[in-house]
């Protein structure tokens, strides 16, 4: 091999390894952003579920007010 053949060669192994180091660069960022869009769905799957357990007992404190205040009334009606 000459001295160009030889340069050539150590150019395009150099392209090479640049290359695998960009595209373990990329994985590790694609890794990352995944990761990180996971933790958000997380997150908003858990604040769903306090807001649905959060209209379910207001929902039912109103349900139980007004049973209750309707127990009052029925019990007053029968007792006259």
């Amino acid at each position: 091999m000459d001295e160009w053949q030889q340069q050539q060669a150590f150019e395009r192994q150099q392209q090479e390894q640049q290359l695998r180091e960009r595209q373990l660069q990329l994985q590790e960022r694609d890794r990352c952003y995944r990761l990180e869009v996971d933790r958000e769905e997380q997150l908003h799957r858990q604040d769903v579920e306090v807001a649905r357990h959060d209209a379910q007992r207001w929902w039912f404190s109103r349900w139980l007010r007004g049973w209750r205040s309707n127990r009052g009334n029925a019990r007053s009606r029968r007792q006259r």
